[in-house]
């Protein structure tokens, strides 16, 4: 029997719409019940007011990047060693949970996983009131008014806490490729990777990214071209399209195979040496002209 859950955190600043967005989903986790502990890191503007008012753990002390960007390796690191339960997982807080992620545990016996998923990308303009029939109501908005987000958005991990434990890069929090990396190196090393699209709902408050620390404009700066340098490059960020398993409401089924899986040098060339020997001339042409479109790119984008 799963014992509980950790969920964590790096909330932004508490103000504006972000500020509400956020206190809707953290209220969420919370209606999630007793066996899920909740940590937020960071010391942003209100983050540890909101933690003291809802009786959560609180860490304002977080390894950042010379930009002062907190780094993905320092949270796991701290949340595995602060948690009291077995599994952890790691949120946007700007996520809503419909469901208990414990009820998803139940159904998987692997001893080491990565379950993640799409989104549902809703407008949530109000303070949510968190009555009977709430996840039901708002699971129907998002069907009705809201939009499944493309395989690259994965808003949230699932795992063991001991997974990749010490060997996690040191990447940026709200820059793309670290969670392309842990869907890549969990194939790699041949740990199951599942999608949990069609049975777990969560729902992405729309936002305006410029009120926000990190915005979009710093998709294009250093910190970005570090992570997806720290990542592999593009032939090493992988989506939730590339899960080997997928959780169905009948159960755990292997997931098919795609045209784009023979993209996939880096787990084509361990589970395949002769094969992937043989693709790496087309694969490091394509990676050379993915480069050049995102030279395009950048010189069109604001930089950090």
């Amino acid at each position: 029997m799963i014992r509980g859950l950790t969920i964590f955190a790096t909330p932004k600043p508490f103000r504006g719409d972000i500020g509400m967005i956020q206190r809707n989903a953290i209220q969420s986790w919370r209606e999630l019940g007793s066996n899920i502990e909740i940590i937020l890191f960071g010391s942003d503007e209100g983050v540890e007011d909101i933690a003291r008012e809802m009786g959560l753990r609180h860490v304002p002390n977080v390894a950042c990047s010379e930009f002062g960007t907190p780094l993905i390796s320092d949270l796991f690191r701290q949340a595995r060693e602060m948690t009291s339960f077995d599994f952890l997982c790691y949120t946007n807080a700007d996520i809503i949970f419909l469901q208990n992620p414990l009820q998803i545990l139940e159904q998987i016996s692997f001893p080491n996983f990565i379950l993640s998923g799409r989104r549902w990308d809703l407008n949530v303009s109000s303070a949510l009131e968190f009555k009977n029939g709430w996840k039901e109501t708002l699971h129907e908005r998002s069907l009705r008014d809201g939009k499944l987000h493309p395989a690259s958005g994965m808003d949230y991990f699932i795992f063991p806490k001991d997974l990749f434990c010490g060997r996690i890069p040191p990447f940026a929090v709200g820059r793309p490729c670290w969670d392309n990396w842990f869907v890549c190196q969990a194939r790699k090393e041949k740990i199951p990777v599942i999608d949990l699209t069609q049975v777990f709902s969560i729902v992405h408050q729309n936002h305006d990214y410029a009120a926000t620390v990190y915005r979009k404009g710093n998709w294009a700066g250093a910190e970005s071209e570090r992570n997806l340098r720290l990542a592999g490059e593009i032939d090493h960020c992988f989506t939730v399209n590339d899960a080997d398993w997928r959780l169905t409401s009948s159960g755990l089924k292997k997931s098919p195979h795609h045209l784009h899986d023979l993209w996939n040098f880096p787990v084509i060339y361990e589970d395949h040496p002769v094969l992937g020997w043989l693709m790496k001339p087309i694969v490091s042409l394509r990676m050379l002209f993915r480069k050049s479109l995102r030279r395009i790119r950048n010189s069109v984008l604001p930089a950090n």
